[in-house]
């Protein structure tokens, strides 16, 4: 399907201003490692979630529930996915989620194929254009009985990609009554080359460590796969010998195009 704008006015939101002293993007980016771990409050109950992916992989998604001290049943359940190296218990989930517990939502953190720390329940790895994923979580959810007015998803950075796939392929499939993407690299291809910038080295040479460190703990990997992901410089070429070529990929500029 494709995405079509219904005709009604569009809010116009106000620029937005950085808080001090969190200003600039690399500021930004930092603030997670700089102050304290959220701690999630206003819940009555948490409890750990598993969905059986049905394309036959046997791989498992995982999640944690938090229902809201005054569960609303005519409310709809937010769902949080989290982006590249994420998890649950990534601080800006945690935030997140913190912020509409207390606004009176339940609150499911999402952690995708082959994320921690659920490695050892995948096969496969997760990517920027999985949207049948988030499509096999939500028609669970709804047949437990979990979600019975709807959803309001949000995704981050490399979850913020897979969340606009999904909508085009699969939103009119759900009741999905808003969705928020979050500073998505859209043009992955371009978020490529930006990473490998003199400017970015720290940052890059994080990401890949973590990315590289996640994807070899998954299980029934080749001795094949497992060199690919060791000898990977750059995102690039671990998007290029692992991902692309594991998810049908032709490699990674067919990736980031497709």
């Amino acid at each position: 399907m494709s995405l079509k704008l219904r005709s009604r006015s569009i809010n116009k939101y106000p620029e937005f201003k950085p808080r001090v002293p969190w200003v600039g993007a690399d500021l930004q980016t930092l603030k997670a490692f700089l102050t304290p771990q959220p701690t999630i409050s206003h819940f009555k109950s948490s409890s750990q979630l598993d969905f059986l992916m049905d394309d036959g992989s046997g791989d498992k998604l995982s999640g944690i529930i938090n229902i809201c001290e005054k569960e609303n049943t005519q409310l709809p359940l937010i769902v949080l996915i989290h982006g590249l190296t994420g998890c649950d218990d990534s601080s800006y989930m945690c935030r997140t989620a913190n912020y509409f517990l207390q606004s009176g939502y339940s609150v499911l953190r999402l952690n995708l194929r082959g994320a921690k720390p659920g490695q050892d329940l995948c096969r496969e790895h997760y990517h920027a254009g999985r949207g049948v994923d988030l499509n096999v979580v939500l028609n669970l959810l709804v047949e437990r009985g979990m979600a019975s007015n709807g959803f309001i998803v949000m995704g981050f950075s490399l979850g913020g990609n897979m969340l606009l796939k999904f909508l085009e392929e699969y939103g009119g499939d759900h009741a999905v009554h808003a969705a928020v993407s979050i500073s998505a690299p859209i043009d992955l291809a371009s978020t490529s080359e930006r990473l490998l910038q003199p400017r970015n080295k720290i940052y890059h040479k994080w990401l890949l460590h973590n990315m590289k460190s996640g994807a070899l703990a998954l299980k029934d990997l080749s001795e094949k796969q497992k060199n690919s992901i060791r000898n990977a410089k750059t995102v690039f070429e671990f998007d290029d010998r692992f991902i692309a070529p594991q998810n049908g990929f032709l490699g990674a500029i067919d990736y980031y195009k497709r």
